[in-house]
């Protein structure tokens, strides 16, 4: 069984979608590299009031593709900081 509490959440990034991002870019490889089911039991730690960033990413992801998002959020976050 893989140790889920061990993989980073992202808690310290102020920037809500760089976290979500971040957390997304990290369930997807808990899933390639381990299992589904530690994917899924390290995307139940995300916070619940979080999830809708998550699930935002997610879907501009599917919409608009990876690269094209991230470069918007990376842009973005330069921006903020």
């Amino acid at each position: 069984m893989t140790n889920h509490k061990s993989f980073n959440l992202f808690t310290d990034i102020k920037n809500p979608e760089l976290r979500a991002y971040n957390r997304l870019a990290m369930a997807f490889n808990i899933g390639k590299d381990h299992s589904t089911k530690a994917m899924a039991e390290y995307a139940s730690k995300i916070p619940e009031h979080e999830r809708h960033e998550f699930n935002a990413i997610a879907a501009r992801i599917a919409e608009h593709g990876r690269e094209k998002v991230k470069a918007e959020i990376m842009r973005t976050n330069r921006e903020v900081n």
